[in-house]
């Protein structure tokens, strides 16, 4: 009897071990996953994208509400022409006096467009920067964002003009730079802009 016994706490022992083994495998991979996602620069805008509005959209793969995955096509979003830190004579923006807008950081520094500005295709987005790239987004406030990118910062300028098609008559210009250990969104300018 005793013999039977032994052998029911060994049974008990070795599903208690497995638990714990599964318990342990468990975590790990959790761990792994919350690591990968969080410390690999994990971009939000990689996964897929829901719409929830009704409004009318630039995008022309509208879906509704549906979900979607990301078009590698920039045929339905802007973005802008990198003028290296350079401001084209040429530039298209209106000739009032433009408002300049910092960083809460002080690392960058939007000089053009201005805050309320009525801006369009051709308009030059240009400031300086303590960063080696920034990254900027127009937003329509009927379709979402239009017109996204980057832009190199040379000589502590940047520079680019802007490519888009607005729906609207009021949106945003976000400009800002990526943390480089979480990439995080840092050194944010939110500008309201007319179209």
């Amino acid at each position: 009897m005793a013999h039977g016994s032994s052998n029911t706490k060994r049974l008990t022992r070795s599903r208690k071990f497995i638990y714990i083994l599964v318990l342990v495998f468990i975590i790990a991979c959790g761990s792994g996953y919350y690591y990968y996602k969080h410390k690999h620069n994990y971009m939000p805008w990689t996964s897929n994208a829901k719409t929830t509005s009704n409004a009318p959209t630039a995008q022309n793969n509208y879906s509704g509400g549906a979900s979607r995955s990301n078009s590698s096509s920039s045929a339905s979003q802007g973005g802008a022409i990198d003028n290296q830190g350079k401001v084209p004579s040429s530039s298209t923006n209106p000739t009032t006096t433009p408002t300049t807008s910092t960083s809460t950081s002080g690392q960058i520094t939007l000089d053009q467009p201005g805050t309320n500005q009525t801006i369009k295709s051709g308009t030059v987005l240009s400031g300086t920067a303590q960063v080696s790239t920034i990254q900027f987004r127009v937003i329509d406030n009927k379709s979402g964002v239009i017109a996204q990118g980057q832009l190199n910062v040379v000589n502590g300028s940047f520079s680019g003009t802007l490519n888009f098609r607005s729906y609207s008559s009021t949106g945003e210009l976000d400009v800002y730079s990526y943390d480089t250990q979480t990439g995080a969104e840092i050194n944010e300018i939110r500008v309201p802009v007319n179209f």
